[in-house]
């Protein structure tokens, strides 16, 4: 299930980066179409999002080692985290520069980063990753 939120979530990352992100009378630029050349840059963080999502949910996927489960939910969390934060920093442009708020690749890729960080929870706990070890009694 952890396999395949990753990967959901880096192809709902696809979709949000090619759908406008504000919509203006000379335009809707998105983040992988910006309008101009020199902000493409900013479509490299999203860009390796989405490499990095899919590459974990496969490893999520097929992987059975558990500290290997764990260290990739543990990535796919930090990730969707902060890529959650990435796409509210759109939404906020959209709602105070657009024309017209509301512009659905915001929308879409928020919900990309609740996948991916739940997708990282789920297998960080399913392997696992909050099970403590019994500790030695106190004989006090």
């Amino acid at each position: 299930m952890s396999g395949i939120l990753g990967i959901a979530g880096g192809l709902l990352i696809v979709a949000a980066c090619l759908l406008p992100f504000a919509h203006f009378s000379s335009g809707s630029p998105s983040i992988f179409n910006p309008g101009d050349p020199t902000s493409l840059w900013f479509a490299l963080e999203p860009g390796a999002v989405i490499v990095v999502a899919i590459a974990i949910g496969i490893v999520l996927a097929v992987s059975r080692q558990r500290t290997l489960q764990i260290a990739a939910g543990s990535m796919l969390l930090g990730t969707g985290v902060q890529t959650f934060f990435l796409f509210v920093g759109y939404t906020g442009y959209g709602f105070s520069a657009s024309e017209t708020p509301g512009a659905t690749g915001s929308v879409i890729g928020i919900m990309g980063a609740i996948c991916l960080t739940t997708g990282g929870l789920l297998a960080a706990v399913r392997a696992g990753w909050l099970d403590r070890p019994p500790g030695p009694e106190s004989t006090s």
